[in-house]
């Protein structure tokens, strides 16, 4: 690893909940906060589009890391004001407003073009926008393939980044997120579930938060892997930044207290960290 390379640290919800009370007086642990959870699908017949009842996983997961963030101001982008005939490359859009870029490039470095694949699409009949892909909310979500590149370039650096993703591993495929600083690589984290689930029609969650100025980002690399013969793609939706100001511990939230998780919400929030941790001990078991 080299100097200043951090890998996120994947936190447990019980530590998560810990820290979402105790944020403003702790000190840095030097190291990215990393939320992700993934919901198998386990009959893509009968279920092309996940129900959200099932993505228990992932849920719980997203839930928590919206209450790091400051209430009624952190904004999230899903697309749907977008037509269908909107690249994906070069959509400009703010999101809590920071103004937010998608790169979305062929191998060659000239902008993916042609195709429905390289738009904003909209769910068919199914909820279905590729073999597998859906939007996790509304009806229009992107997707990427693993012969191209994608990024989210942002105008200021931001201090928490997250998005839902769908169709995962289902060919063997993995996906590794970096967080730059200009050019400068501050973080990466490889998201693999191979061994839960082959990823047909899946979904999963990611989130990572900085945990002091050194870590603010301002650039998020997608590297879809391909570990088959045939490309790949995965579906992409929800996309949600947030400013140093904008997360609890990390500024003048300058938003609804309630943001703030309050004494009386340990107890619960204590409570659903155990429910995780204890169901995955049972898994584990």
């Amino acid at each position: 690893m080299s100097a200043g390379l951090r890998t996120l640290r994947r936190m447990s919800p019980l530590s998560i909940a810990t820290i979402a009370v105790i944020a403003a007086a702790a000190q840095p642990a030097q190291a990215f906060r990393l939320f992700d959870a993934y919901d198998g699908n386990p009959d893509p017949a009968e279920f092309p589009v996940l129900p959200t009842e099932q993505r228990t996983n992932t849920n719980e997961t997203a839930a928590t890391f919206s209450l790091l963030l400051a209430a009624g101001v952190v904004t999230t982008e899903g697309f749907e004001n977008f037509p269908t005939s909107q690249a994906i490359d070069g959509l400009s859009i703010p999101i809590s407003g920071v103004g937010t870029t998608l790169s979305y490039k062929n191998s060659d470095g000239t902008s993916a073009t042609g195709g429905a694949s390289t738009k904003v699409q909209k769910a068919d009949g199914n909820g279905l926008t590729n073999s597998g892909t859906f939007p996790t909310e509304g009806d229009r979500g992107i997707s990427i393939n693993s012969t191209k590149r994608f990024e989210v370039l942002l105008d200021e650096a931001i201090a928490a980044f997250s998005f839902w993703g769908t169709d995962l591993g289902d060919r063997g495929n993995t996906l590794t997120i970096e967080l730059y600083r200009d050019t400068t690589l501050l973080a990466t984290q490889p998201i693999d579930y191979l061994g839960e689930n082959s990823g047909d029609s899946s979904v999963f969650f990611f989130g990572s938060i900085a945990e002091d100025p050194t870590e603010y980002f301002n650039r998020v690399v997608f590297n879809n892997s391909k570990k088959t013969g045939n490309s790949d793609a995965i579906g992409l939706d929800q996309f949600t930044i947030a400013m140093p100001s904008q997360v609890v511990g990390l500024g003048d939230l300058g938003a609804d207290p309630t943001a703030v998780p309050t004494p009386a919400l340990l107890p619960g929030l204590l409570g659903f960290g155990l429910r995780i941790w204890k169901r995955r001990r049972a898994a584990v078991a």
